[in-house]
């Protein structure tokens, strides 16, 4: 035997050198590569939907003081109007309307906050990244 020869070396992950793998071995390591992708899929699906309850807990903590906000308004408001019809306390019907209004903002800002933080595309990166994965495996096999 030649001394100089090169015997191939097997890769760090004990797989056989290139060119002396078996189809069996090539397809048993597709297969382990796909389950390991589909496990890294998974988890990361898992992740984005804690991330997006979460979210929407936020929001719907927010759309609630939004609406104890808008009971406010109405009740300050009814107050107002209340004062405003008796005559005796027209002073306070003014300082009850301007009341109502701070309340009747701050629940509008509270409910426009509350809709931004709801989460628009529900598991859209997980979506994009399984697309990008399929079109890549069919580069690959094509």
């Amino acid at each position: 035997m030649n001394p100089r020869a090169r015997v191939p070396e097997a890769s760090p992950r004990g797989d056989p050198p290139r060119g002396e793998s078996s189809t069996g071995d090539l397809i048993k390591q597709a297969f382990d590569e796909a389950r390991e992708l589909v496990r890294i899929e998974v988890g990361l699906a898992k992740e984005e939907a804690h991330e997006q309850i979460r979210a929407v807990t936020r929001a719907a903590i927010v759309g609630a003081i939004a609406l104890v906000g808008l009971l406010l308004f109405l009740s300050t408001a009814t107050v107002a109007f209340v004062l405003g019809v008796s005559k005796t306390q027209s002073g306070g019907a003014v300082a009850a309307l301007v009341i109502a209004g701070i309340f009747l903002l701050a629940s509008c800002a509270a409910g426009a906050m509350a809709y931004r933080l709801v989460p628009k595309k529900p598991g859209g990166e997980t979506r994009r990244r399984i697309e990008s994965d399929i079109k890549e495996l069919k580069e690959h096999v094509a």
